[in-house]
């Protein structure tokens, strides 16, 4: 196995353990404000839905054109992540993109223990903009609303034991500050634990498919299964310029911005190391996968450091439409092996219950009295 990873500023066995972790003050405040100005001469006032037209070029027109990647040389790609919550995605041309990705290669080159630097790369920088809701939504969201919980992606042991790493954390960065009531970010408590707890348990029938195609199934077996009700989600909060990184098998949810902030602007970034090509790296048929060349600017590119331009050259192999059948009964053979391991689990169970009964316990809804932990 290998050593665990050593970041300045990051705590890491809480990365481990829970799937998340902060490090404060990473970018600039300055840094942040100029970025957030940008994002807000790209989007406009605060507004429900984002209109494309205009101001950059959107999901829909692309599909309508069969086009899969936006033009590289052409205005942002806007698309909504839900009312009052827009999405701006390369290609950005403001050079500020470039200081918002420089200072988190180091770390996360340190955490990937990367063999050398030139072997990190930038899978994905995109931004959000939450604006706040209309006071008569936000009375709404806040009687009716709860978390959509997802978990984004999943790996096997060897892919986070492996150095290089193989598998790859996401990354959000304030741009302004993530306060109580102002869409913070949402954990679903214990569900980075139960995850692993899944992917251990498959045992034998890791051996049955593909390490990285197959491994694109794991997320659908592994939700339904983390349960959501073991205490109130934790709430993350931030200061400008804070990094929380977190495990893609974290289960996570958005949150509405209710007023108290009025606008709440983070960019998630993601890196890799190139080792994950191939590996971990399969399978993707989004926006995600497009090559440098074909979402990154220019102006992003030219402003980097020379010693991490290397960061956007890549290129991931697109998956053949044909490897969905392989895939779905890959699929197939991961669910009947994580129901074998929950049966197998509740059979031990079962006497160990009976021989707890007339003893004391301790009430479950005691533990969703504790509060969600102020972050």
């Amino acid at each position: 196995m290998a050593a665990a990873s050593t970041v300045p500023g990051l705590d890491t066995a809480h990365l481990e353990e829970h799937g998340w972790a902060i490090v404060r003050g990473v970018v600039d405040p300055g840094v942040c404000a100029r970025a957030c100005r940008c994002i807000d001469d790209i989007l406009g006032p605060a507004v429900h839905t984002v209109q494309a037209d205009g101001r950059g070029q959107s999901d829909e027109a692309l599909e309508a054109t069969g086009s899969r990647w936006p033009d590289p040389e052409g205005l942002p790609l806007i698309s909504s992540g839900g009312p009052w919550r827009t999405k701006v995605m390369h290609p950005i041309r403001d050079s500020v993109t470039a200081e918002l990705v420089a200072p988190l290669a180091p770390l996360f080159a340190e955490l990937y223990r990367c063999e050398r630097p030139q072997d990190l790369k930038l899978l994905q920088h995109m931004f959000t903009r939450t604006d706040a809701l209309p006071p008569t939504e936000s009375a709404a969201a806040t009687d009716s609303s709860s978390p959509s919980w997802h978990l984004d992606d999943a790996f096997l042991e060897e892919h986070r034991t492996s150095t290089p790493m193989q598998m790859y954390y996401h990354s959000m960065l304030a741009l302004s500050p993530v306060r109580a009531n102002g869409a913070p970010y949402l954990v679903c408590p214990h569900s980075m634990r139960r995850a692993r707890e899944i992917v251990r348990g498959l045992g034998d029938a890791e051996d049955l498919f593909d390490p990285g195609e197959g491994r694109t199934v794991l997320p659908a077996l592994i939700l339904p299964r983390i349960p959501k009700e073991e205490g109130p989600p934790h709430e993350i909060y931030l200061e400008q310029g804070d990094l929380l990184i977190h495990d893609p098998m974290l289960t996570h949810s958005a949150s509405d911005n209710l007023g108290a902030v009025p606008s709440r602007h983070v960019v998630f970034s993601t890196f890799f190391d190139a080792s994950a090509i191939g590996r971990t790296l399969v399978g993707l048929r989004n926006r995600m996968a497009a090559a440098p060349p074909s979402k990154f600017p220019r102006e992003l590119r030219e402003a980097l450091p020379q010693e991490w331009r290397s960061l956007l050259e890549w290129e991931l192999p697109l998956q053949d439409e044909s490897r969905a059948q392989s895939l779905a009964e890959q699929s197939r053979i991961l669910s009947a092996g994580v129901t074998s391991m929950e049966e197998k689990g509740r059979a031990e169970a079962e006497p160990a219950a009976e021989g707890a009964q007339g003893g004391s316990s301790s009430s479950s809804s005691s533990r969703k009295h504790d509060g969600a932990p102020r972050l």
